[in-house]
């Protein structure tokens, strides 16, 4: 990869195939031909030439714990929250999102016995939204909190950030 790629550019690309991360739905046209052999070998190279680049080497770093932010998107509809940003503790929250999502599971499961074709739905984000959980997202020099440009199905351009510490060991998702 030539080194002139910058990590912005690089996260900027990530950026653009998480927003359009759709695991909830069957996979469309584009779907289906990203996982043609001859397409995954076109794009080896690529992948791996990312992989070996000095701008994604923090990719398999541990969690940075002193570069941490908190990230309040703008709701489209509702606008920005009249709280400020709050911390809370997870307390049980994460056992109880995790009995659920188990329950959800099984019954999507029995639904998908019955009906393989029917189209079932569900909580779908790659982080637990647990009663109570803190999420927070690493930050980066000179890029700043990486979950402004990285998030699922984005709903919103404008954010509020704020660094924040954290103590003892996080869970991470």
């Amino acid at each position: 990869m030539p080194a002139e790629i910058s990590e912005l550019e690089i996260l900027h690309c990530l950026a653009y195939a998480v927003d359009f991360a759709r695991y909830w739905e069957p996979p469309d046209e584009e779907d289906l031909i990203f996982v043609r052999p001859e397409v995954i070998a076109a794009l080896r190279p690529i992948a791996e030439a990312l992989l070996d680049s000095p701008h994604t080497a923090w990719w398999t770093e541990p969690v940075d714990r002193l570069n941490q932010n908190l990230v309040e998107k703008r709701n489209p509809i509702y606008g920005w929250s009249d709280l400020p940003l709050r911390i809370y503790r997870a307390e049980d929250g994460l056992e109880q999102w995790r009995a659920e999502a188990l329950d959800n599971e099984r019954q999507f499961l029995e639904y998908q016995i019955e009906d393989p074709d029917r189209h079932i739905g569900g909580e779908w984000w790659s982080t637990p939204i647990a009663n109570g959980t803190t999420e927070t997202t690493r930050a980066r020099d000179g890029i700043g909190a990486l979950g402004v440009i990285l998030e699922e199905d984005s709903s919103s351009n404008e954010a509020r950030v704020q660094p924040v510490r954290i103590y003892g060991a996080p869970r991470i998702y």
